[in-house]
């Protein structure tokens, strides 16, 4: 099925396995192929979204206090 890109974008800034986050895995690979110097924007476009849901997950965290100590 395909699915909206912000949809995936939402989901990869959560997911996580066993080797690491579907962000994580995303941008390592954006990475690599870079240093083949091989640019797909395709790719940088997923990975503006995760980056921006990622930091729209963790703004929303401080305002509450879930990352402050104790």
């Amino acid at each position: 099925l395909k699915q909206p890109l912000e949809k995936v974008a939402r989901v990869l800034a959560r997911a996580c396995g066993h080797v690491g986050s579907g962000a994580e895995y995303l941008y390592n690979t954006i990475s690599h192929l870079e240093e083949f110097g091989i640019r797909d924007r395709n790719l940088w476009r997923p990975q503006k979204l995760v980056a921006n849901e990622i930091k729209s997950i963790h703004g929303r965290a401080l305002d509450v206090g879930l990352l402050s100590g104790p």
